[in-house]
């Protein structure tokens, strides 16, 4: 119940369910109260049984440890597990993801004191894994940072206008099926802040990164990976991550290397697609529920175009 008074949960799990019709990514990974109500023991026994176990898992061990003998531990480890029950195999199936957005703008009032802002773009239906998938977060966050970092004239601008603080960000996430744009954050002119958006989006696609901005981007972010590798925790979640992926951390650094404007500019203009767009808001209004929490005020759907 916690998660209901969370603004900023609130502000993204809307996003999600604004963008996606039928994809997973659009449920809370926590379930609900009713969901949770319902989970008898047999059924929590049968998800154990079924995912939690050694052949569904990664190992990442990273730091300053004698790799033979680690390995000889974690062999010796998993070896008390035994092999995999009844020889099962999981099957993932994803239902057919429609290419709109499920809902142009969802808006919804809570005991927030300033409003909350994130605009969402639903990228286009693809399976990708390896290093096209890197290669696609590579290209895309470089033109959003070029678009709306904070060394950006469009930041700048809407900084200095009052229209966001140092809080706005824009980021790029994608998994193996499904993959999405997000930038936002609090502003007392929301309305204002969606339009200098979508302008700013739609010039971005139309006319790509400037020469400069593209070999600025492409080297800060270099530099940065490289002085990533220094951390032992970061190095151990992007091994775990991108194996899941099909992709290890030197896709990346090949990716900095050797990408083009003109594939950062091709990436982008495939993105950007306001049939695509959502827009998620947080306004000021909520109430105080007699049996505890906030509750919403107000909850806005509008269609697609609306």
């Amino acid at each position: 119940r916690m998660y209901e008074d969370d603004p900023g949960r609130n502000l993204f799990v809307q996003l999600m369910q604004a963008l996606y019709h039928v994809h997973p990514v659009r449920l809370e990974i926590g379930g609900t109260v009713d969901s949770i109500r319902r989970i008898e023991v047999d059924t929590l026994y049968l998800c154990h049984r079924s995912f939690y176990r050694p052949d569904n898992a990664v190992l990442a061990i990273v730091g300053g440890v004698d790799p033979e003998r680690a390995l000889a531990e974690a062999r010796q480890a998993l070896a008390r597990h035994g092999p995999a029950p009844d020889g099962a195999v999981v099957q993932r199936l994803y239902p057919e993801e429609p290419v709109p957005a499920r809902q142009a703008r969802v808006e919804r009032c809570l005991a927030v004191s300033r409003p909350r802002l994130l605009l969402g773009i639903k990228d286009v239906p693809a399976v990708r894994s390896g290093q096209e998938l890197v290669r696609r977060s590579v290209a895309i966050n470089l033109a959003l940072q070029a678009a709306f970092g904070t060394a950006s004239d469009h930041f700048r601008e809407m900084y200095e206008a009052g229209l966001i603080d140092d809080g706005f960000s824009a980021r790029y996430l994608i998994d193996t099926r499904y993959a999405h744009t997000l930038v936002g954050g609090e502003t007392d002119r929301p309305d204002e802040v969606e339009q200098r958006l979508r302008e700013i989006l739609s010039r971005l696609a139309d006319e790509g990164i400037g020469g400069e901005d593209f070999e600025r981007l492409r080297r800060r972010e270099l530099g940065e990976f490289i002085a990533s590798l220094d951390h032992p925790e970061w190095v151990a979640n992007s091994l775990v991550t991108l194996h899941f992926q099909g992709a290890w951390p030197g896709d990346y650094l090949e990716a900095l290397t050797s990408i083009t404007r003109e594939e950062v500019d091709a990436a982008v203009r495939e993105h950007v697609a306001p049939e695509r767009i959502a827009v998620s808001l947080v306004l000021p209004g909520g109430g105080i529920d007699p049996a505890g929490g906030f509750s919403p005020a107000a909850r806005v759907e509008r269609e697609p175009g609306a």
